[in-house]
């Protein structure tokens, strides 16, 4: 918000990917989060739905890149901590197996996407096999490295610290 002050549609090239600013959508969601802890909004079942219309627009169309952030990041944030009044066809569609499973893979493809996306680009790798190569190599990272780092992290670290165990956790997914 502050660039958007500062520099208005006259922003450096890249100032909108900065990780401070890419970050909003991460910090505005923790920070609902915890205002919901306290008071949560009372909104209809069909407001989830609609809040995630709203980002995927947000994003979608050729808007300022503040309002995109603003707009597209608090819609998606709030969305997701008001997932659990969302109609149940929503949540039954959110509960697909096979899209849960890239939610939970969705970190290693993400890591992997670019290298494929810049052969794609600048040298020309043909599509399908620049998708096949991220998806493959994705998928590889996160069994040989990704889980296996975490797990291991997760036993020595909860071997050592007892956390109390907290109503409101939600269970994580396991793959």
């Amino acid at each position: 918000m502050l660039y958007w002050f500062a520099f208005g549609q006259n922003a450096p090239k890249g100032l909108w990917l900065h990780s401070e600013v890419m970050a909003f959508g991460i910090v505005v969601s923790g920070f609902l989060l915890l205002a919901f802890r306290v008071r949560r909004p009372a909104l209809p079942a069909f407001a989830v739905p609609l809040l995630v219309v709203g980002g995927i627009c947000a994003y979608w169309w050729r808007l300022p890149q503040a309002f995109m952030l603003i707009a597209g990041g608090g819609a998606f944030a709030l969305a997701l901590n008001l997932l659990d009044r969302s109609p149940g066809l929503f949540r039954t569609i959110l509960e697909f197996r096979p899209l849960r499973q890239m939610g939970v893979w969705s970190f290693s493809l993400y890591l992997w996407q670019q290298p494929f996306y810049m052969l794609y680009h600048r040298e020309g790798l043909p599509l399908l096999p620049a998708l096949a190569g991220s998806l493959t190599l994705g998928v590889a990272a996160f069994y040989l490295v990704e889980n296996p780092a975490r797990t291991w992290l997760n036993r020595v670290l909860t071997s050592k610290i007892e956390i109390p165990p907290d109503e409101d956790d939600v269970p994580m997914l396991q793959p």
